[in-house]
């Protein structure tokens, strides 16, 4: 502005555009920046960039200008040529932190030292997205957990194929989160799909799998499936069963008399000694007795969480005292 138009209007132009944009663009940018940083050192360099760059630089600033105006004799208005020579070396700056700024963001993800809590993630920059999707379709199941936990509650479509994908991944625990991320679209309907998995040899999985399809239905229809479940022939199956069930019951008590939950608990507690099971399955099904109760909030099943917190099994009881902390 200055160099055509030299006036006291393109000065004071220039003086508010740049306070603006210092208050607006490059803080945002600067706060970018710093998401690769670990946490732990984070707020020194914050502080160090803030207090002694932005001074160094303001300072440096001045000198220069004073070695144009007093030193080479420079005008207000020739004063630009320097300026859009500084201009171009931030642009090329600015190139090579934008290349540098993405791997950085790589190697936190790998070495894991982003703070999840702390962080809100741009999808718009499409390096970093693209990131992403290179990881959820690569081998690393460290990274791809790391990576779905950092999307946790990130609702974007773009990311539904890959999830779908990896509930397909030989890791339990990746097939459970994306699951539970899926879950979150509510216009989205794979039951067809995740009715399959409710056989899957991990629990988490089956429950997740069938909190999904109890989910997906209402009224008659959900109580229907859910008591299929819950009679199944299999344990695991019936396990999973009721621990949906008593996440359905601490969110609608009312379904308690419906589903018959305090009967099906105390009836499944009397006969698991008298069934032909391995001392395993009794572990199993005494174990998924204490969650379901700790889940349920119901005051009146606590009475036989007291028989399972004098089990001899350190499983059962571990999963009784879990119970009792949330009761």
């Amino acid at each position: 502005a200055l160099l055509f138009f030299p006036e006291l209007w393109a000065a004071i132009f220039v003086k508010v555009a740049d306070g603006s944009f210092k208050q607006s663009i490059n803080k945002a940018g600067l706060e970018l920046l710093a998401l690769p940083i670990p946490s732990s050192i984070k707020p020194q360099v914050k502080s160090f960039i803030d207090v002694f760059i932005d001074s160094f630089a303001t300072g440096i600033g001045g000198l220069l200008l004073i070695v144009c105006t007093s030193v080479l004799g420079m005008s207000f208005s020739t004063i630009s040529y320097p300026v859009i020579f500084f201009i171009g070396l931030w642009v090329l700056l600015i190139v090579g932190v934008r290349r540098e700024y993405v791997q950085a963001f790589r190697t936190a993800i790998e070495k894991r030292t982003i703070d999840l809590d702390e962080q809100s993630i741009n999808l718009e920059d499409a390096s970093l997205f693209a990131s992403f999707l290179n990881i959820l379709q690569g081998d690393n199941e460290r990274q791809i957990l790391y990576v779905l936990n950092l999307l946790e509650n990130v609702q974007n479509e773009r990311f539904l194929p890959y999830l779908k994908d990896l509930l397909h991944h030989p890791s339990a625990e990746i097939r459970e989160q994306a699951l539970r991320m899926i879950s979150r679209y509510r216009t989205l309907d794979i039951s067809s799909q995740v009715t399959a998995m409710v056989n899957d040899p991990s629990q988490e999985v089956r429950v997740g799998a069938i909190n999904y399809l109890l989910q997906k239905s209402s009224g008659t229809a959900q109580l229907e499936l859910l008591h299929g479940y819950l009679d199944h022939a299999d344990n695991q199956i019936r396990g999973a069963a009721l621990l949906g069930a008593a996440r359905l019951c601490a969110r609608e008590p009312s379904l308690r008399q419906d589903l018959n939950f305090k009967s099906r608990i105390e009836n499944t507690l009397r006969q698991v000694q008298q069934l032909p099971e391995t001392p395993g399955q009794q572990q199993y099904i005494k174990s998924t007795l204490a969650r379901a109760i700790g889940i349920a909030e119901d005051p009146g099943l606590y009475p036989y969480l007291h028989i399972l917190l004098s089990d001899t099994s350190s499983e059962v009881l571990q999963e009784a005292v879990i119970s009792a902390g949330q009761t």
